[in-house]
Parts: C-alpha cells; sequence; structure tokens
C-alpha cells in the first residue's frame, strides 16, 4: 500500500510520520531547495534559502527521533548551471555552493541516524547528461523538478536503496585464494613467500 503526501507537504509530513510505515520515501529537488528570489539583496536571499533548508533538516531530525523508520532521500544531484556564474561555489546564493551544503548536511544526518538511507542522486543519474535532467516545461506546468529519464533513474536508485533495506545479511562468505589469487597456500608457505604477478 503506497501513499503520497500533497504537494510542499514534505517538512509536515516529516514531523507527524506514521510509524507504522515501513518506509519513507523523500524526492528533493534543488530547484525547491536552492532558487534564491532574485527580488531579493543575495545577503536576504540567501538567509531565505538557509531558513527553508534549515526547517527541512530540523524535520529530518525530527522524524529520526520519533522513530518513524527508515527513511530513503536523495542527495541533490550537482547542478546543471551555476546560479552565480563563476562565483557558484563562493556565493551566498551559488547553486553549486547551496547543493554541497545540503548534501553534507544530508550526510551527516544519515551519520548520526541508522533509519536514514541516502541515495546519490549523481550516481543514479550518471549515465544521463546534466542539461536533460531538468525539463523546464515540467516545471513550470507542475513544479516536476526532473525529466521523466531523469525520474525513472532516481526511481531504479531508490529501489535499490529499499531491497538492500529489506535483503537478509550474509552470513559467511568463504573464499579460497590460494593457488587462485596468488601461487602458493598462505597457510603452508606464508604471506612472503606467495608468488604474485604484476596484475
Amino acid at each position: 500500500e503506497v501513499e503520497q503526501a500533497a504537494y510542499g507537504a514534505a517538512v509536515a509530513e516529516l514531523i507527524r510520520s506514521d510509524a507504522a510505515a515501513d518506509i519513507h520515501l523523500l524526492l528533493l529537488d534543488a530547484p525547491s531547495l536552492t532558487t534564491p528570489d532574485w527580488r531579493l539583496d543575495p545577503d536576504t536571499a540567501a538567509s531565505l534559502i538557509e531558513e527553508r533548508n534549515e526547517a527541512l533538516f530540523a524535520a529530518i531530525d525530527q522524524f529520526a527521533r520519533n522513530g518513524g523508520g527508515s527513511l530513503i532521500v536523495n542527495t541533490l544531484p550537482a547542478p546543471a548551471a551555476p546560479a552565480a556564474g563563476f562565483l557558484d561555489r563562493s556565493h551566498s546564493t551559488g547553486a553549486a555552493r547551496i547543493v554541497a551544503r545540503i548534501n553534507a548536511r544530508l550526510a551527516e544526518a544519515a551519520s548520526r541516524h541508522a533509519g536514514i538511507v541516502l541515495v546519490d542522486a549523481d550516481a543514479s543519474l550518471a549515465a544521463i547528461p546534466p542539461i536533460v535532467r531538468e525539463d523546464p516545461k515540467l516545471w513550470y506546468y507542475g513544479r516536476v523538478a526532473y525529466s521523466a529519464r531523469a525520474s525513472r533513474a532516481l526511481a531504479k536508485g531508490f529501489a535499490l536503496a529499499q531491497r538492500a533495506l529489506r535483503a537478509a545479511p550474509c552470513k559467511v562468505l568463504a573464499l579460497d585464494l590460494d593457488n587462485t589469487l596468488w601461487g602458493g597456500i598462505v597457510g603452508e608457505d606464508g604471506a612472503g613467500a606467495l608468488e604474485c604477478g604484476d596484475d
């Protein structure tokens, strides 16, 4: 049984998470979290972005403290185009700078809370050129941040993460590398007497 939250309700849903649910999925997108209001001065715009993102991270922490189950969330993909030109990594409203900060905070949250699993968006989208990961028409029609192709790739990443959560762990993995990976028997000849090729 799958339920979908209302548009823009991610923070509220995380705070009042249903502990009975097996897994929660949170799909993050850069336009929602990094786009500054260009009508404002850069410091004010950066402050509003930071405020919006702090609310998200507070909700993620609240979710983890509530014991709401597993949360699978994606990192943000690297921006296809700079928002602040050559200063994109250092300017307060630079997309690259904001994405890097958000991804670092996500990694920090995942390291603190065992129930948070990260899907690396750049790894999931590696086969798709950055310029076609977004579809501006879809964004303006319905705030759909990813192209159909990118959405499928991210969905696969989420599915693999979910499968890993449900997979039974390996108990024992026994490999016999003697006379296979190296020449000789390590238990009889000792490590110094093994024959190894250049490969």
